[in-house]
């Protein structure tokens, strides 16, 4: 079974789960659909996937709390690491790489 994360990480590790303004950004579960539809254009079977975890991005050294875009982490069944997914406040993805021993495909790898 696919589990799916979302976690909101300020400095220092803390977690906090806030509500956004309707006017803000979106809520980084909103995002899910973005990782999915990356997913499924990379052919990347949901049978192989572990856990997909997205975390808000927010800009730092401001005293305002200002989500600048989300990062999507999906690990898998058969190979250690993860594919990273970088995405804009609105969800659309800017860039898709590999870590460690996970690779695929037209995707960079570091």
């Amino acid at each position: 079974m696919l589990r799916t994360t979302s976690t909101l990480l300020l400095a220092g590790g803390l977690m906090l789960a806030t509500a956004l303004p309707a006017a803000a950004a979106p809520h980084f579960g909103q995002c899910l659909p973005s990782v999915k539809q990356t997913l499924a254009k990379l052919k990347i079977d949901d049978s192989s996937v572990n856990k997909i975890s997205v975390f808000a991005r927010r800009q730092p050294g401001q005293s305002v709390n200002t989500v600048i875009g989300y990062d999507a982490t999906v690990s898998f069944k058969n190979c250690r690491g993860h594919l990273a997914i970088d995405m804009n406040r609105a969800c659309q993805v800017r860039q898709v790489y590999s870590k460690n021993e996970c690779s695929f495909p037209g995707v960079p790898a570091y």
